[in-house]
C-alpha cells in the first residue's frame, strides 16, 4: 500500500524519528522568534490583499535577517553568505 501512495505521488517516503523528538524545543524557539518579529508588527494592520501581505512580511522578514544576533557581530544574513 505505502508503495503504490508513494509511486501514485511520485514521491518517496523515508522513517524518520519516530520516538523522542530531539529538536522540538529549537523549533518551537524559532516559531517563536519569527512571530515576534514579523507577524507582531503586522497585526494590527489591515491588508485588502494577499499581495499586500506577502508584501508586508517580505520586508518584516527582510528586517529580521540583517538584526544581529544577541552578543554578536553578524546577523542570519551574514551567516548564510559566509556558508
Amino acid at each position: 500500500m505505502c508503495y503504490q501512495l508513494s509511486e501514485h505521488y511520485a514521491s518517496c517516503f523515508s522513517a524518520t524519528r519516530p520516538y523522542k523528538p530531539r529538536d522540538k524545543a529549537m523549533v518551537e524557539k524559532t516559531v517563536n522568534i519569527i512571530y515576534n518579529n514579523i507577524y507582531g508588527p503586522l497585526r494590527k494592520q489591515e491588508f485588502y490583499s494577499i499581495g499586500e501581505l506577502n508584501a508586508a512580511i517580505a520586508v518584516r522578514l527582510e528586517i529580521l535577517n540583517h538584526k544581529k544576533y544577541k552578543g554578536s557581530d553578524s546577523s542570519r544574513n551574514q551567516k548564510c553568505s559566509t556558508e
